[in-house]
């Protein structure tokens, strides 16, 4: 008897933590989004047109992304590097110090926090309506409610995206049809002991998830000249995902299950936006450059889904402008989920540097979990 409840007592354990697991789609680190509000479904500006809108392609004109670099992080910045300072020249008499900020830190919403790098292997071309790019990320992210429970995530993850975009003329305005389609895999290590403890991480006894998946996104863009544009994007119309449980890397890497193989459906999501366009060159003898506004609603799909812990749909607005300045220096701004972004970009030929400073709500009410982000991005992207 004893050793049938310690079995499935087990058993419980194995299944808790596979179901907790829900992998997610993978998504690309742009500063200059990320200054703007996120990503806007009219905005054919940039080779991330491909992963905004597929419709937006056929109005991008020709587009290259070479391997760019791009790090993502949010969080208490400021006291987690500090934090980090004190980790790694620490001695045992200073425990007691480390422990104290860290409780400072989790305080009575607990620790939230995630740093994502785009690696170099992020790169695509984009031609008259036909695209395509390659996604890969490496990173942490992480909730710690309290010094003897965490939930923190070591991710790698990886996508292949293909799209194209078929133009309509109209008697008045033009539209586009497109559609992308994409392959995702990703590798996760998920610790769920206490962070005190992490200095005996071992990465052969940490469950691990490794997922693949496929899946399409399908867009409408009208455009009434430059001035105003119109979009619809269904993002993960079916996008499935197959994960499999490992425990630790060597049996990853032996192929060594711990179960059965789950599938997962990604959430789908309708979002619509709209964008416009003011000549202010003209007004400014050419010192400025056009004035480019969005405005979008990112997911309609939760109004119909009637759930009670559900997000405030307000958190789904989102706003963002952009202003050059001798076509050298860009001002951005923005706001999303109820918080403002900014930003600056730098254009040095073909070299682009950008930076944005944002906001996120982790929670599901306006303020209830606000989280600060910073995103860095150098590349060459013409």
């Amino acid at each position: 008897m004893k050793k049938f409840i310690t079995t499935l007592f087990l058993l419980v354990c194995i299944v808790s933590i596979t179901m907790a697991y829900t992998p997610s789609t993978v998504t690309a680190v742009d500063a200059r989004s990320n200054a703007m509000g996120g990503v806007h479904a009219s905005d054919t500006s940039t080779f991330y047109t491909l992963y905004g809108n597929p419709a937006g392609l056929a109005f991008t004109g020709k587009r290259t992304l070479f391997p760019t670099l791009a790090i993502n992080a949010g969080g208490p910045l400021t006291e987690i590097v500090d934090l980090a300072k004190g980790v790694i020249g620490s001695s045992e008499t200073e425990s007691n110090d480390i422990t104290d900020q860290l409780l400072g830190l989790i305080g009575e919403n607990g620790l939230n926090f995630n740093l994502k790098v785009g690696t170099p292997l992020n790169f695509g071309h984009i031609n008259h309506g036909f695209g395509w790019g390659v996604i890969q990320n490496v990173g942490i992210k992480g909730t710690v409610p309290s010094l003897t429970k965490s939930d923190i995530g070591i991710v790698g993850d990886l996508a292949f995206v293909m799209g194209y975009a078929y133009p309509l003329n109209l008697p008045i305005g033009k539209l586009s049809i497109g559609a992308t389609g994409k392959f995702l895999g990703s590798i996760e290590m998920v610790y769920t002991d206490a962070v005190t403890e992490m200095q005996d991480f071992d990465a052969n006894i940490i469950p691990t998830f490794a997922s693949y998946g496929f899946g399409f996104d399908l867009g409408v863009q009208y455009r009434l000249s430059d001035l105003l544009v119109a979009s619809l994007v269904w993002k993960d119309v079916f996008t499935t995902m197959f994960t499999s449980e490992y425990l630790g890397v060597d049996a990853l890497s032996s192929q060594i299950k711990t179960g059965d193989t789950f599938k997962t459906i990604l959430d789908s999501k309708l979002a619509a936006g709209l964008g416009c366009t003011l000549p202010v060159q003209k007004f400014t003898l050419g010192i400025l450059s056009d004035l480019n506004m969005y405005l979008d609603y990112n997911d309609f799909m939760p109004l119909f889904r009637n759930d009670p812990f559900g997000r405030n749909p307000v958190l789904e607005i989102a706003f963002g402008a952009e202003v050059s300045l001798l076509k050298v220096f860009a001002l951005r701004l923005g706001m999303n989920e109820c918080y403002p972004s900014a930003g600056l970009g730098l254009k040095l030929g073909k070299l682009k540097i950008d930076a944005a400073v944002y906001g996120r709500e982790l929670g599901l009410e306006p303020g209830a979990n606000p989280q600060l982000n910073a995103t860095l991005g150098i590349g060459m992207k013409y």
